[in-house]
């Protein structure tokens, strides 16, 4: 199989496989089994030195790559997203890797409180009557803490880009606020309370933002804040700035905007 080719026959979905892959299935599998809609693995080939192998999937109904874009605009797909990611990483801090596990990236020493996704945004979410309701295209999962995939979706959707940018690629009709957006995913992801089944917290449910994001609350405004935009002063400003330090620190990869709108869910994994 070509090492970039991807193959879709119904609701399967083949694509080259790598190191790694065997790991993110059973990862899969666990999120699955916790009731989340992520693809559910249907086949594995090993590749050789020579050749890459082939995974298939079936992969998650819904609206995706640019068409996720003007859904994410609204509050109701906003706290979608983030209602959706918290459940993830809630059902993620669980999940025990096999003996033999392999990442794409490496984790951290002593930072992972959960198994993050690594590219968590929007066009990589199947929607569903305006809500985000699946995640897929796993390839860069990998421990590490639960800020970090926070951090590359506030990017997005805050959106942490000039406003001509939120314009053109993001799906707004008009310059958005962000430090009301920064509030309200905040809240969406703190009031997700689905802690159980035994594993690490990634963080506590309550008001504002989780412990793992920084601490309840969202904080004053902090000086040194970054002012992105409209919106970036305020209440969510000492958040941003964390969210703007972990995102250019941590982020594997930085994907344009013409790439994303370009992403199609018959590509989702």
């Amino acid at each position: 199989m070509d090492e970039r080719r991807v193959d879709v026959d119904g609701d399967l979905v083949g694509r080259p496989a790598y190191p790694w892959t065997a790991t993110v299935h059973a990862l899969l599998r666990h999120l699955r089994a916790a009731g989340l809609e992520v693809p559910q693995p249907a086949a594995l080939e090993p590749g050789t030195e020579t050749s890459p192998g082939v995974e298939v999937v079936r992969r998650v109904d819904g609206a995706a790559g640019a068409d996720a874009w003007p859904l994410q605009a609204t509050e109701e797909g906003l706290r979608s997203v983030a209602r959706l990611l918290r459940a993830v990483h809630d059902a993620a801090a669980s999940f025990v890797p096999p003996p033999d596990a392999v990442w794409v990236f490496p984790a951290r020493p002593g930072a992972a409180t959960t198994i993050l996704h690594g590219d968590p945004g929007p066009w990589n979410m199947a929607w569903r009557d305006g809500v985000a309701v699946g995640l897929f295209d796993w390839d860069l999962a990998r421990p590490g803490p639960a800020l970090d995939d926070v951090a590359y979706t506030l990017d997005y959707l805050a959106p942490l880009r000039p406003d001509e940018d939120c314009l053109r690629w993001h799906g707004f009709l008009e310059v958005p606020d962000r430090a009301a957006r920064l509030r309200t995913f905040l809240d969406a992801y703190g009031s997700q309370a689905t802690h159980g089944g035994g594993g690490r917290r990634p963080g506590a449910a309550g008001p504002g933002a989780p412990a793992h994001l920084g601490g309840g609350g969202v904080p004053r405004a902090e000086r040194g804040a970054p002012r992105v935009g409209r919106g970036a002063r305020g209440g969510a400003a000492a958040v941003t700035q964390r969210i703007v330090s972990s995102s250019q620190a941590n982020a594997p990869s930085r994907i344009s905007p013409a790439r994303q709108c370009g992403r199609s869910a018959s590509t989702a994994r």
